[in-house]
């Protein structure tokens, strides 16, 4: 009896991720899902300048060529003023 429950709860589950894979769809994305930064903001040199008080996107409004930076700082990035940074989208 015990052995059932979880196996019960394994197909259960199973069934589950199957039903929402098949009802997904994409309500927004910044880019294409091709692991390529280019189309982005990304020059490290004037991240700072560019996002003093780190970045926020706009959905439908910003251009992710000038608003969007394509790699997240993280705090010992000096290239970014060595602190941690946050990314808004809105």
């Amino acid at each position: 009896m015990c052995g059932s429950i979880p196996r019960a709860l394994f197909l259960v589950g199973l069934l589950t991720q199957s039903l929402w894979a098949s009802d997904s769809s994409i309500l927004w994305q910044i880019g294409k899902p091709d692991r390529d930064f280019r189309e982005f903001a990304c020059d490290i040199s004037t991240y700072s300048k560019k996002f003093p008080q780190d970045v926020t996107f706009t959905i439908g409004k910003s251009d992710p060529a000038k608003q969007f930076f394509g790699i997240h700082p993280g705090p010992i990035d000096e290239w970014a003023g060595r602190r941690a940074h946050f990314c808004y989208q809105l």
